[in-house]
């Protein structure tokens, strides 16, 4: 039993071992797209910038919004996108 255990574990480990990690580009909504955390600028515009970019990518993107307080009105975020976001 306790071998059978021990498989299991390292068959386990060897699996999540062997998973490859995506490796994303970040795309930062505020660096790339002028968006401002004050609370009263529209981040709508900028969010909608950031995911056009991000979707048309070839590689698997992650849309970075930092620390802050957004105004955010609408935003419609569709795809489908030629990557992972």
């Amino acid at each position: 039993m306790a071998i059978q255990m021990n498989i299991a574990i390292t068959a386990l480990l060897l699996l999540f071992t062997s998973i490859p990690i995506l490796e994303c580009t970040d795309i930062d909504v505020v660096a790339n797209f002028g968006a401002v955390a004050d609370g009263q600028t529209d981040l709508s515009q900028p969010l909608m910038n950031a995911w056009k970019e991000a979707c048309a990518s070839p590689e698997a993107v992650n849309i970075v919004i930092p620390e802050g307080t957004y105004l955010l009105s609408e935003a419609t975020l569709n795809g489908p996108c030629q990557a992972p976001i």
